[in-house]
């Protein structure tokens, strides 16, 4: 079956699929995605630009995260509920 997509969908494997077997989130997706289609749509300097504010953006929640949520160790005695 053929399906009608835009140029700069290209290659054999799908970025889904990919993305899937690497467990990436929607940021990492969306930046790799960015990036490997930019070339190809005509707006090369534009799509790196939205990839560089994505991965900022990606940057800041990061770091949201880790300070709203910091790692605990836990101990493992405490992971065992077959007590």
């Amino acid at each position: 079956m053929s399906v009608n997509t835009q140029s700069h969908y290209k290659g054999n494997d799908s970025l889904y699929k990919f993305a899937e077997e690497w467990q990436l989130n929607a940021y990492e997706f969306d930046i790799i995605k960015r990036i490997v289609r930019c070339r190809h749509k005509g707006s090369f300097q534009q799509d790196l630009q939205k990839t560089k504010d994505l991965i900022d953006i990606y940057l800041q929640e990061q770091q949201h995260t880790q300070t709203m949520f910091p790692e605990v160790d836990i101990p493992d005695h405490w992971l065992d509920l077959t007590e």
